[in-house]
């Protein structure tokens, strides 16, 4: 007997459930809910809700190791092969044992400045650039080194000095040897970086880089050009400068110079 009831109303209660509402996705973003009683209702996404507080930073990782350090140091040079009156050799390298001092082993370029063959010395040594240069970013100056190894990265920018008392009435040749640290990355347009080496606000010379190295580069060459006349009242009075003459493409990093450039020159 009680068999016999239950399984009667299981048989009733399937016969009263109601079939189900179903959902057509309209391809718009909106879905219609469509039921047998005739009813029907546009759904459609809610506003998002609004963003959730940040979590905490991530610990820092390891530092790198430091970069290899490069060093200019100049010689007196003998007469000879090189120097047929004597000059100076100027040598470029990395400091491989960071002793702070440019060891034989470590020169990797030497270039020379020679005296005129009657033996005069004619060339001035200046160091540039030097930690008393002037940075300009093209919208505020800072002394060089500021940023640490990177914080150049548009046309126009440079680092200068102006030089009292050179010794010449006019300069017509320099031999150059200097480092920069090159923190761009690859993936400009044009990866190579070009810079203008000017006296008094004449261009000299030129050189470049491909960016992307990420380390240590060393400048070194000798050039002549027509003579450039000394200012102030004595005339030797020498503004030297080396001016970017392109743009890092946006987020692509940056550039800068070292201090204990050697620049030589001579009428």
């Amino acid at each position: 007997m009680h068999r016999l009831l239950a399984l009667s109303a299981l048989t009733l209660a399937a016969a009263c459930t109601p079939e189900p509402c179903t959902v057509a996705d309209n391809g718009d973003g909106t879905a219609t809910l469509s039921c047998p009683d005739g009813t029907s209702a546009t759904i459609a996404n809610g506003e998002d809700g609004t963003d959730g507080t940040n979590g905490t930073n991530g610990t820092n990782g390891t530092d790198g190791d430091d970069g290899i350090s490069w060093l200019i140091r100049t010689d007196a040079e003998p007469a000879g092969v090189n120097c047929v009156a004597g000059g100076i050799a100027v040598h470029s390298g990395p400091d491989d044992n960071g002793n702070g001092t440019l060891d034989d082993p470590e020169i990797t370029a030497t270039d020379y400045v020679c005296n005129g063959e009657d033996g005069n010395v004619g060339h001035g040594h200046i160091s540039f650039p030097t930690a008393s240069s002037t940075l300009y970013t093209t919208s505020e100056t800072l002394p060089l080194g500021y940023g640490g190894s990177g914080v150049i990265y548009q046309e126009g920018s440079y680092v200068e000095q102006i030089y009292e008392q050179v010794g010449f009435d006019e300069i017509g040749a320099l031999t150059y040897a200097f480092v920069m640290y090159d923190g761009t990355r690859a993936g400009c347009e044009d990866d190579e970086r070009d810079f203008s080496i000017r006296i008094n606000g004449t261009e000299v010379g030129t050189y470049s880089f491909t960016g992307g190295t990420r380390a240590n580069i060393a400048f070194s060459d000798t050039i002549t050009f027509p003579p450039v006349a000394g200012a102030g009242t004595n005339q030797q009075r020498y503004t030297l400068r080396i001016q970017a003459l392109d743009t890092v493409c946006s987020g692509n990093g940056s550039y800068n110079w070292y201090a204990g450039g050697q620049f030589i020159v001579s009428p």
